[in-house]
C-alpha cells in the first residue's frame, strides 16, 4: 500500500474522531445533510447530465416549466441554463451559462 496514501487516510480519519469526540451528535447535523447534499448534487451532475441508459455523452436536460422555476430558485438562474444547454457548454466552456440558449439558438438557425 502507498504509505502516502495511508498516512492522509489515518490523519483524516484521527481528525474525524476528535471532531466527533469534541462536538459529539452536533457534528453529525452538519455531517449528514453535507454528504447527503454531496450525494445528489453527484448523482445530478455524472448522471443526469452524462448518462442516457447505457450511454454516457453530454445531453441537455429538459424540465417542465415547473421543475425549471424551482431549480432557478433554488441553484440559480445561471445554473438553470448551464443544465439545461449542457451539451452546448462542452462545445463552447468559455461561454457564460447565461448566454448558451441565444448560442443554442444561433447555431441551430
Amino acid at each position: 500500500m502507498n504509505a502516502q496514501l495511508l498516512r492522509g487516510t489515518l490523519l483524516r480519519l484521527v481528525l474525524f474522531v476528535v471532531l466527533v469526540g469534541i462536538s459529539g451528535l452536533t457534528f453529525f447535523w452538519y455531517w449528514v445533510p453535507l454528504h447527503l447534499a454531496y450525494g445528489v448534487s453527484y448523482f445530478s451532475f455524472f448522471y443526469c447530465l452524462h448518462r442516457r441508459g447505457e450511454a454516457y455523452s453530454v445531453y441537455p436536460q429538459r424540465f417542465s416549466p415547473g421543475t425549471a422555476r424551482l431549480f432557478a430558485w433554488l441553484f440559480g438562474r445561471d445554473s438553470l441554463m448551464a443544465a439545461c444547454h449542457h451539451d452546448i457548454h462542452h462545445v463552447h466552456p468559455h461561454i457564460a451559462a447565461r448566454h448558451l440558449a441565444a448560442l443554442r439558438n444561433m447555431l441551430l438557425h
